[in-house]
């Protein structure tokens, strides 16, 4: 079964790049220089020119230069000189470089055997290095990197979990068949793109049937429901930093820090349903809506402005994925890190972005007057809870290592972040708690794992509220003397 589907993926990839190509509309152009590399690059993986003597080597060639060429060709339906506005060509693009990924990955997975993470790893670094020096379409050879980055990583991970199982579970085969709906979905909106069907009921229909494709999965394929969950938190994450995002456009006072603060939360929360691979698929079904949102750009008034403000997102959450491979990878290597260790990098991030969001929200008075008195002091009320409220909960969900990766990340984002002097101040008020209430929070963090997923489910919710209220909420605003002087009569 787990051999038809990956056929399956192959036969889904290799048509949707086709039907991709056709739908863009494009003068394809082949550079043969880059194709003589590639070819170079492959002949040195050949076994009998000896260029290339350690197996894992040579695997890693053929998976450059198989992602290498699969990055070319998926590059043939982009061109940087079409209309931005042009929903069908943008989505075209995208479900063409999605095509390509799925079939690469698929076919590596058929032919390369017991060196398949060489493989995978390859295929990632050949696009990156192709799409580089193409640079064509922008957002779209990003959107293509991002993706072939974390199916082959997600594809990856599962091979250890199918290692580490008592019986074999097809769990790389259940990634590659989620990560071949996306190209079929982009497709299928591609085929109706027009301005007229930008509303979010078309959007709404494509993540439901991505939740359903991942309910039967989760539930027939791999008697797991906790597929279901990695895969929907990816789908609500990329609604969210659309909202979010979108509100940013609007002059409301959510930074980047704050798209940037529930990514992480949502990989973190991914990463206690399924570990890493988790994360990988929930990035593999957040890339649908993400495509989607940027192709008919819906965050801005051109697809490349919306693609520069998503993009970074998703490709730190693949950041996030890697980290989670290498530590799974190299475990004998870096000395078996514990799961705390993880919860250690997890803070520590958290700590670098919290004085930019803290000191953003504090100063996030609107431009047109100035913000009444009342308004101010209940904003700072929120800023000094929601700092201490941050660093007690890192230390009661993941213990004594989360207190000294936050304070580190702390130092790091006063740093370097330009979160200013306000940003600076918050930060000591995350920190100074700790000071004296860490033996308290210690004791509290010593409880069972299903209780601190409890605890984490709460908090997630409530933060997702204070989100959405926050942003639905505008205090009211004094005109300032300028602008009462200068209005009219």
């Amino acid at each position: 079964m787990d051999r038809s589907i990956v056929m399956s993926a192959l036969a889904v990839g290799c048509a949707g790049w086709l039907c991709g190509l056709l739908m863009a509309r494009t003068k394809p152009v082949l550079p043969f220089a880059v194709l003589v590399v590639l070819a170079a690059v492959a002949a040195a993986t050949l076994p009998a020119l000896r260029l290339l003597a350690a197996p894992a080597t040579q695997a890693w060639g053929r998976g450059l230069a198989a992602g290498g060429l699969a990055a070319l060709l998926a590059g043939l339906a982009v061109q940087p000189s079409a209309d931005p506005s042009d929903e069908r060509r943008a989505a075209a693009g995208a479900a063409a470089m999605a095509s390509a990924a799925v079939a690469v990955v698929a076919a590596t997975m058929l032919w390369m055997g017991p060196a398949l993470l060489d493989a995978l790893v390859g295929i990632a670094t050949g696009w990156l290095a192709v799409s580089l020096v193409l640079r064509a379409g922008e957002w779209t050879t990003a959107f293509g990197t991002g993706f072939v980055t974390t199916l082959a990583a997600t594809v990856a991970l599962g091979h250890f979990r199918e290692a580490a199982a008592a019986q074999t579970t097809p769990w790389m085969a259940s990634a590659l068949a989620i990560g071949a709906l996306v190209p079929i979905l982009l497709l299928a909106t591609a085929a109706v793109a027009r301005r007229v069907v930008r509303t979010a009921a078309v959007v709404a229909l494509v993540v439901a049937v991505m939740a359903g494709a991942a309910a039967f999965v989760g539930t027939r394929t791999l008697h797991d429901p906790r597929f279901l969950t990695a895969a929907g938190i990816g789908l609500v994450l990329s609604l969210m930093l659309w909202w979010l995002l979108a509100e940013g456009e609007r002059d409301l006072p959510l930074h980047g820090a704050l798209p940037a603060l529930v990514a992480l939360g949502s990989g973190i929360a991914a990463f206690y349903a399924l570990a890493g691979y988790g994360i990988g698929i929930m990035l593999i079904a957040g890339w649908l809506p993400a495509g989607l949102l940027m192709g008919w750009g819906l965050l801005s008034s051109a697809p490349r402005a919306s693609g520069d403000r998503l993009i970074p997102l998703w490709l730190f959450g693949v950041l996030l994925l890697l980290y989670r491979l290498l530590t799974q990878r190299f475990q004998d290597d870096l000395g078996a890190a514990a799961l705390t260790d993880h919860f250690a990098i997890f803070a520590t991030l958290v700590g670098a972005i919290l004085p930019s969001l803290l000191g953003g929200f504090l100063d996030g008075s609107s431009s047109e007057g100035a913000e009444p008195a009342a308004a101010r002091l209940v904003r700072l009320a929120l800023a000094l809870t929601g700092a201490a409220a941050f660093g007690a909960t890192l230390l009661v969900l993941w213990g004594a290592k989360a207190a000294l990766g936050l304070l580190g990340g702390l130092m790091l984002g006063v740093v370097i972040s330009g979160a200013g002097v306000p940003g600076a101040l918050l930060a000591l008020a995350v920190a100074l708690p700790l000071m004296q209430w860490s033996h308290a929070l210690l004791l509290i963090s010593a409880q069972t794992r299903a209780e601190k997923v409890r605890v984490l489910i709460w908090l997630v919710a409530i933060t997702g509220v204070i989100i959405v209220a926050a942003g639905a909420w505008r205090p009211g605003v004094r005109p300032t003397r300028g602008a009462q002087e200068g209005a009219g009569p």
